[in-house]
């Protein structure tokens, strides 16, 4: 069992497995359905974090690696197997679920905002920006409402960068393009890609003052942020 956490202050990367067969159990904390990575590959943003089981082959001295797949690819770690062959283990089985997380997200009654990043670092005077806005603490928050409301973010990226966000405070659900379902696991931080736009769905169910915020600190230092208020 391996937990990965890509703890790089601005390097996005995907991971790859190479003599292993990995299956991932959790992500941003939260357990979710085992599933195998497609491709046998998986992204990996600033603040993402993956729970892994990994099977490796059944004989001493084989090998088995998780890639950073940068350049030529780069092995994070390396495993090796060694003595005599264990017993068969159980079917891997999911873990058990966090059931103070909600079963459904009324879409219906959603709260939505729409949450446009622009910026270009390249560009002299053309900020990070968030709604127009780089984030400030005596700035409105992005949207206001009663704990226990269900809450819809659509996060466009009008940049020529991945923007990897991170929602204090909840797990979300990353939407489905037609608004008929969300993908079957939680995260905390989202990717959205360059020129594109994702949606996420949450219960808010903490009162408080939340950030969203740019994993990346350069970004987050020159205002990629913003705030939610649960009251």
């Amino acid at each position: 069992r391996l937990r990965l956490a890509n703890a790089c202050n601005a390097r996005a990367m995907r991971l790859g497995f190479d003599g292993l067969k990995a299956y991932v159990i959790a992500i941003d904390g939260q357990p979710t359905s085992t599933f195998e990575p497609l491709r046998a590959s998986l992204p990996f943003a600033p603040g993402t974090r993956y729970e892994l089981l990994v099977d490796l082959a059944t004989e001493a001295g084989a090998t088995g690696a998780v890639m950073a797949l940068i350049g030529n690819g780069l092995p994070l770690l390396e495993i090796t197997t060694a003595g005599e062959k264990r017993p068969a283990l159980p079917a891997i089985a999911p873990l058990r679920g966090n059931t103070k997380l909600p079963e459904t997200i009324k879409l219906q009654n959603a709260t939505r905002k729409e949450v446009v990043i622009k910026g270009d670092p390249k560009t002299p005077n053309v900020p990070w920006t968030i709604n127009g806005s780089a984030g400030k603490p005596s700035g409105a928050p992005l949207v206001k409402v009663k704990r226990g409301s269900p809450v819809v973010l659509t996060l466009t990226n009008q940049t020529s960068l991945m923007q990897p966000l991170h929602l204090h405070g909840h797990s979300v659900r990353l939407l489905h393009a037609l608004d008929d379902g969300w993908e079957p696991y939680w995260l905390d931080t989202i990717q959205a890609p360059e020129n594109k736009t994702v949606r996420i769905a949450f219960v808010a169910d903490k009162p408080g003052k939340w950030l969203l915020a740019s994993t990346v600190l350069e970004r987050f230092d020159a205002g990629l942020w913003t705030w939610i208020e649960v009251t």
